[in-house]
């Protein structure tokens, strides 16, 4: 509808606004914040991926879903302010905001899809809500988090959801957890028998868990400053 409005600066919706559809504000590239009224229910496909010179996000209450890569590669976004339950973070909804720090998701996050995150590579801290079920794949590829806390309510992590993280040291899995647990800041199965993910932040010698038998595909990628690998 607006797409590739490269001059526009500044939107002004009214609460009668209810649907914002797909590649509504696409690469509007001189749009400096977004405000998504109370009254929205549904943000589409790309809705206003590629605003480069956004710095701030506000979401009201009423917004339920959200399209793919809805505010992808806003690589000036700074500050997000979520009022609403949010129960799905869609695929790549945040994917390549390269200024983005830190974000406070709200209780009722039920899913964080696949690459939400990804390319997020300011990012330092994130709250993982206890309403969190699965965590898709790729969700936090090239972020720079250091520690990752799962909460007991996660039930399914996706391949890849926290490599290439350099300054990851420590991913940390509620007690109370059934299907994860965490071995000296590395992501295991319930079981202890699969090592999942060791943090790419690790150095020096890393010693698998006795009683492990598998490691998963990419359980050690980007872990440049591992020097031995200890396996039982």
């Amino acid at each position: 509808m607006f797409e590739d409005c490269v001059s526009l600066v500044r939107i002004d919706m009214p609460d009668s606004i209810v649907d914002i559809g797909k590649l509504a504000f696409e690469n509007c590239a001189s749009l400096t914040n977004i405000v998504i009224p109370d009254s929205v229910e549904s943000v589409g496909d790309y809705a206003f991926y590629d605003c480069t010179s956004v710095t701030s996000l506000y979401i009201g209450h009423e917004a339920e879903i959200f399209g793919e890569f809805a505010f992808g590669n806003n690589t000036s976004l700074v500050d997000i302010e979520i009022k609403c339950a949010m129960p799905v973070i869609s695929h790549g909804m945040f994917y390549g905001c390269t200024s983005l720090k830190d974000i406070s998701l709200p209780q009722g996050v039920q899913t964080i899809g696949a690459t939400a995150f990804m390319g997020c590579t300011s990012l330092e801290s994130i709250n993982i809500p206890a309403t969190t079920t699965m965590i898709g794949e790729s969700a936090f590829d090239g972020t720079a988090l250091t520690t990752v806390t799962i909460p007991w309510n996660v039930v399914d992590i996706g391949a890849g959801a926290f490599t290439n993280c350099a300054e990851l040291t420590e991913i940390n899995v509620d007690a109370k957890n059934t299907s994860y647990a965490s071995v000296d800041g590395a992501l295991y199965d319930i079981s202890l028998d699969t090592l999942l993910c060791c943090p790419a932040g690790k150095s020096g010698t890393y010693t698998i868990n006795d009683g492990t038998t598998t490691i998963a595909n990419d359980a050690f990628i980007g872990c440049e400053g591992l020097t031995r690998i200890e396996a039982p």
